[in-house]
């Protein structure tokens, strides 16, 4: 029973970090401007694609707040935060760019968990879940392109040649 009860908390608790974009504790409040991303990339078989944007974190509260960033689930190694921790003043917001390298297509599914700390107050935490759709690029090389450009004009000249052709042979049969 006390197993039960405790797994009902952790998904609760769980539960509030992924859908929740606010925290209010001990008069604290402290906001993620960025709950949920869908990131959209191309990227070409043994090349690399980085993927650009970032995280917001606000403090509304009247103390300042230390701020820490810990990524988890399929980014966590490959993605660069600009900072990952500082302190926010009363009533400031902040954008935290951050790159995620892909190499291969896919989906990356994972998150940056948000750690709020203050004196005196209990520390928080909310997540900005990050998915990532990398979709192969199909693009053709220059050297594909003229590969077929070439096989077009040779059919073109054919037909045009054999047309020419069948037309001179028709009127020579003709006379």
């Amino acid at each position: 029973m006390k197993e039960l009860l405790i797994a009902l908390v952790s998904v609760v608790f769980i539960s509030g970090l992924l859908f929740a974009s606010n925290v209010d504790a001990d008069g604290g409040q402290w906001k993620l401007l960025t709950p949920r991303m869908i990131l959209r990339t191309n990227v070409t078989a043994g090349g690399i694609s980085f993927v650009n944007s970032s995280i917001g974190v606000s403090n509304t509260d009247a103390h300042p707040v230390n701020v820490s960033l810990i990524p988890q689930g399929d980014i966590k190694d490959i993605i660069t935060l600009e900072e990952i921790n500082f302190t926010l003043q009363p009533n400031e917001t902040k954008w935290i760019n951050f790159s995620v390298e892909i190499k291969k297509p896919g989906t990356y599914n994972g998150m940056v968990i948000v750690s709020f700390e203050r004196e005196g107050a209990i520390p928080s935490g909310l997540a900005s879940e990050i998915i990532i759709i990398a979709n192969e690029n199909k693009s053709q090389t220059i050297s594909d392109m003229i590969s077929k450009e070439k096989l077009f004009l040779v059919f073109s000249l054919t037909f045009i040649i054999l047309t020419i052709i069948i037309a001179k042979t028709r009127r020579q049969n003709k006379r």
